[in-house]
């Protein structure tokens, strides 16, 4: 397009000549095409050629494959790191978790069972156990009329069962040959990618397959794809289907990872690395665009570095914005980058090589703006201003002590930030949560933060670090809660077993935050395990609900006193 353009100018600039009304001479004229040329190149050479191939035989997936069967990817980063972010309530995409609710009722799991349990008063009106099928439970769905139980089936399947709320009778179920890696549930249609490795030749020659209502079914190869050089040495399945209509199921694979996806109600978006064959190392990614309507591919590109996780794709105005960042042999050359691309996955604008030696640990886009953050002791956090997409710019960058590694909105206007406290010498020491104030770019500033620092607890870990699924933030409410980690030391210096409780603190931009105190499932004098940590909490008739595998409990919601608690 851009080459259009300029030959279009070039013959105006050459007609304009031959009539005299611009004087030019030939070697100007020369100089002035070549200037004009070289620009487009380097603008067109920011949009790699990427192609896929469809499959059409299982000799084709075994070539392929073989060129990569001894392959080692040098990487931490070759596992999905598609996480689950903070659900905003406002969103389409439902977002599933450990345990769920309708306001009426808290749906959990317990083991190998989902427990109804209903908030007026604790009862448990129904269970649902699958100590006969092998089958054990790992997240969860609730709409108005459906309840929907992912989980795993030895050995490395995922088994998705629908059931009728009014009655809990079984609407549909499904199963595929492989392992959960994420899902979204977009209006009434559910969204669930899955992973097999292919070790084998035989394995590699083997398609997909899946089981709809008992009937088994294979993935056709018009729906099998490589995107060159993405990693074939496993298949990544993508199903889609209607949680209102018996039959309705598509599914297409791909040959890759499945390290970061991104939903959004139209389409998704998944990046894979590109590793190098020789080395095992990668510094570019493959953007890879679906249409949500037809699983087929919609667009590629190559990209310089890593994306770290799906918070650091977001698409806005129809531009889709990518931070990314770049590991090289020598540290002090490591950098960062951030690339705008048009619905024709197009790279229209970009910023390239900020924060020089570091790499991203945190990013969030809140409408123009991009704030990322990068490691260091005191962390450079920058402020990118997005409003022209083709030249994004950093307004600011300021350093704060330590690092986050979790940015989620609270509003426009306010990032609530869950980090790592960090020594001199950038040891960790300790836990942090920050709310910070952005509404003025050029003056970010941190309103309140507060800190779990090791020494406390001996050692000490959130979950929310990383992960949002047990992270309770109600705005309504002003409260804001997470578990915490920490190890007991009853034998010298190593630690003999941990426990944990669920933070709660009173947040508003007004006021910062304040501890309240915290709540534990763990019982003192008794043997307490995994079951007993509190998988999220809820305020729920102006209490705060927290549910365990083995309890819930009910406390009051300024003093946390206990009410009264079920076991389940």
């Amino acid at each position: 397009m851009f080459g259009l353009l300029i030959i279009s100018g070039l013959f105006i600039l050459y007609t304009l000549m031959i009539k005299g009304i611009i004087k030019l001479n030939i070697l100007s004229l020369f100089f002035i095409t070549l200037l004009a040329f070289s620009i487009n190149y380097i603008i067109e050479t920011d949009n790699f050629k990427v192609n896929y191939t469809q499959m059409d035989c299982p000799e084709q997936i075994v070539d392929i494959w073989s060129n990569y069967s001894n392959h080692e990817i040098m990487s931490d980063f070759q596992l999905s790191r598609t996480l689950s972010p903070y659900h905003d309530d406002s969103s389409i995409l439902e977002e599933p978790n450990y345990v769920v609710t309708d306001n009426l009722n808290i749906y959990s799991i317990s083991g190998r069972k989902i427990v109804v349990t209903r908030v007026l008063d604790l009862d448990i009106v129904h269970e649902i156990k699958y100590d006969t099928v092998g089958f054990k439970p790992i997240t969860l769905y609730i709409t108005n009329d459906k309840l929907i139980v992912i989980g795993e089936v030895p050995v490395n399947k995922t088994r998705v069962y629908i059931y009728q709320l009014a009655d809990f009778s079984l609407f549909k179920y499904f199963e595929t040959e492989a392992t959960y890696i994420t899902s979204r549930l977009i209006k009434d249609e559910l969204f669930l990618f899955s992973s097999r490795i292919l070790v084998t030749r035989k394995e590699a020659k083997t398609r997909p397959s899946y089981i709809i209502n008992g009937e088994n079914r294979v993935v056709p190869y018009e729906s099998i794809y490589y995107v060159n050089e993405t990693y074939p040495n496993n298949f990544v399945n993508l199903i889609k289907t209607s949680i209102n209509i018996y039959e309705d199921i598509e599914v297409m694979s791909y040959l890759g990872l499945g390290q970061v996806i991104y939903f959004l109600q139209d389409h998704i978006y998944i990046a894979e690395e590109v590793y190098s064959k020789d080395t095992g190392n990668s510094n570019k990614t493959i953007l890879i665009k679906i249409n949500n309507i037809n699983l087929k591919l919609n667009g590629l590109q190559v990209i310089k570095g890593y994306v770290l996780d799906q918070y650091s794709l977001n698409e806005h105005n129809g531009y889709l914005r990518v931070a990314t960042s770049s590991n090289e042999e020598d540290a002090s050359k490591s950098s960062n980058h951030l690339f705008v691309l048009n619905e024709e996955m197009k790279v229209v604008g970009k910023l390239e090589n900020f924060s020089a030696g570091n790499s991203i640990q945190a990013a969030v886009f809140i409408d123009d703006k991009a704030y990322i953050e990068t490691f260091n002791i005191l962390d450079p956090f920058y402020v990118i201003d997005l409003k022209d997409v083709r030249s994004p710019k950093i307004v600011s960058e300021l350093k704060f002590e330590g690092y986050n590694t979790n940015f989620i909105p609270y509003d426009k206007n306010h990032i609530l930030a869950f980090g790592v406290v960090l020594d001199n010498d950038k040891q960790a020491v300790g836990i942090k949560v920050s709310l910070y104030d952005v509404e003025d770019p050029q003056k970010v500033k941190i309103i309140a933060k507060d800190t779990i620092l090791y020494k406390e607890y001996n050692s000490a870990y959130t979950d929310v670090l990383y992960d949002s699924k047990s992270l309770l933030l109600d705005k309504n409410h002003n409260v804001l809660g997470f578990p915490i980690v920490y190890w007991i030391n009853e034998h010298g210096n190593s630690s003999s077993y941990y426990k944990q409780f669920y933070l709660i603190y009173e947040i508003s931009p007004k006021n910062g935050l304040k501890r309240m105190g915290n709540i534990s499932h763990y019982e003192l004098g008794k043997f307490n395990n995994v079951d007993d940590d509190i998988r999220r909490g809820f305020v729920l008739k102006n209490r705060i609900m927290t549910i365990s595998e083995k309890k819930i409990m009910e406390n009051t919601l300024k003093e946390l006193k206990l009410i009264s608690e079920k076991s389940l």
